[in-house]
């Protein structure tokens, strides 16, 4: 509805875009006041309506092709558009006709940022702030350029200092929150907000900060104070039913867990996504029942949700129910047939139920699919071990261990298909492969083929490890 468009807006806002989208319908484009122009374009720069932001633009020029204003907005849109170069060479003009202009400063730092030349950015956002009505929004790119650098306390000071100009600037409040943590400071980002929603106790997003900085610190319980007291402020902000989710599941409590995203429903976006997470945190408590019902739910919400389908086919697998899992697997396989994880599922359950022609089938295309990944080789390698195929799983071992991240987990499989086939000088070779590698374990060869370690010759390479 087009009373929504204009929830944050004033009338002269809503007049002037409404008069133009009648101007465009009627196809009769008559004169439009400058202010009036900027306001219709800042708009659509507003509401990412990128059609509409350059037809208001391209009028705008038309109307006033002297204008520096609407140069301006011309220059912003190619930045929104990725071209860089074509808005910095617009700036630059505009520059030369109104040096100082602490609107065209700012944009330079947002081109010299998309140019990932942070120095100069930095040093027209400076410029910028000289004047500058939105300081918490130029402070907060400032800290951004700051990170690109790695300077972390400097971009630490700078978000603080968004904040500070700004106490509503999200963007700074989750920037600064990321730094800290990630520089090992989330004590201190506890500490600084703690003191902030003090200051601001009505502000959604330092509460929600407070409470993933306690999270993060493992401290589950006031981490859920912080997010409850939030959506006091605001019960339909979704993301913090998201995050209350997490905390009550790290506490062991799948049912608070599953509640929480209960109470999300009604401000989601996507409901299928809020019941495959239900089914996803019953399932990860092992109560695979009550996962199917949610699981259902969310294919339902959405047939196309192909991780729905897959979860409900590990869930029945769970519970026995081969028959059943493959049937959700091969729904999941119908949505995405490249997904390599469908795929893998798809297989080890034609395996348990002694399908191995089918099995095998399916693992070769897992490989077709994704053969740039150790565990689809291994994983292949030891269907074809319990088959009794060890040729086999040497060949399919011995092409995975060329750009294997992991080579110990292949050459300990080598060792037993090498074993098995009698090739006592490639085992010997392979056996030493592994004494040498600090990530072989031998115990897992035990677990793989004990009777190798009743080999004497076998039995005394390893013990001269």
């Amino acid at each position: 509805m087009q009373t929504d468009r204009f929830k944050k807006y004033d009338n002269d806002v809503r007049e002037a875009v409404l008069r133009f989208e009648k101007m465009q319908r009627t196809g009769n484009m008559g004169y439009i006041d400058v202010s009036d122009m900027e306001m219709v374009i800042d708009f659509y720069f507003d509401s990412d309506d990128l059609e509409q932001l350059d037809s208001a633009i391209r009028y705008g020029e038309q109307l006033y092709p002297s204008s520096n204003v609407i140069k301006l907005r011309r220059a912003h849109y190619c930045c929104v558009m990725d071209q860089p170069n074509k808005a910095l060479d617009m700036l630059k003009e505009i520059d030369k006709l109104e040096p100082g202009n602490t609107d065209v400063m700012y944009a330079l730092g947002i081109v010299y940022s998309q140019l990932d030349q942070p120095q100069k950015s930095i040093q027209y956002f400076q410029l910028a702030s000289a004047d500058c009505c939105e300081l918490g929004m130029v402070y907060g790119n400032i800290g951004d350029e700051y990170c690109k650098l790695e300077n972390f306390p400097m971009a630490i000071k700078y978000f603080k200092k968004a904040i500070n100009a700004d106490p509503e600037e999200e963007r700074s409040q989750y920037n600064l929150l990321s730094v800290l943590e990630d520089t090992g400071a989330t004590d201190e980002a506890v500490s600084y907000f703690l003191a902030k929603v003090q200051d601001h106790p009505y502000n959604l997003n330092m509460w929600i900060c407070l409470g993933a900085a306690y999270s993060e610190l493992g401290l589950l319980e006031k981490a859920i104070d912080a997010f409850e007291y939030a959506l006091i402020i605001d019960k339909t902000h979704f993301q913090t039913y998201v995050l209350l989710s997490d905390c009550y599941r790290k506490s062991n409590n799948p049912a608070k867990a599953v509640s929480a995203l209960h109470e999300s429903l009604d401000y989601a976006e996507d409901r299928s996504w809020v019941y495959y997470s239900m089914g996803m945190i019953y399932g990860g408590a092992g109560n695979f029942a009550s996962a199917i019902v949610y699981l259902k739910k969310a294919a339902d919400e959405d047939p196309y949700f192909g991780d729905a389908w897959w979860a409900l086919g590990s869930c029945y697998a769970e519970q026995g129910d081969y028959h059943s899992a493959i049937e959700m697997t091969e729904r999941a396989i119908s949505i995405n047939p490249r997904s390599s994880a469908y795929m893998m599922q798809a297989a080890s359950l034609y395996s348990k139920l002694g399908n191995n022609e089918v099995a095998d089938n399916l693992f070769q295309c897992l490989l077709h699919i994704d053969g740039e990944q150790d565990e689809n080789h291994l994983v292949y390698a030891d269907f074809l071990m319990d088959c009794g195929r060890y040729n086999d799983a040497i060949e399919v071992l011995n092409k995975g261990i060329i750009n294997a991240s992991n080579q110990a987990s292949f050459n300990l499989r080598l060792a037993v298909c090498y074993f098995k086939t009698g090739r006592r000088n490639f085992l010997y070779n392979v056996l030493r492969s592994c004494i040498d590698d600090s990530d072989c374990d031998p115990l897992e060869m035990m677990e793989l083929c004990p009777e190798m370690f009743n080999d004497p010759e076998v039995a005394a390479i390893i013990k001269s490890s």
